[in-house]
């Protein structure tokens, strides 16, 4: 696999806070003229419950997280 190459995989509890701030960065990348509503800490609460009831998946570009997804059923 090139350094290039993106893999996509079932998240585990460690990459909890890399999803947490990739999160955090797109919105203030993305939508700048939003209110920043919540805390990192805060985040990582709401994304610990997410992670908990949902199958996340994260998708890596070398040693990076670039990308998730969380779903279940219904």
């Amino acid at each position: 696999m090139s350094g290039n190459d993106v893999c996509v995989r079932e998240a585990t509890i460690e990459d909890l806070e890399a999803v947490v701030r990739l999160h955090h960065h797109v919105l203030e990348t993305s939508l700048p003229y939003l209110p920043i509503l919540h805390t990192i800490e805060e985040g990582l609460v709401f994304f610990a419950g997410v992670f908990s009831r949902c199958t996340v998946l994260v998708a890596r570009e070398g040693g990076t997280i670039v990308g998730y997804c969380a779903y279940r059923d219904g």
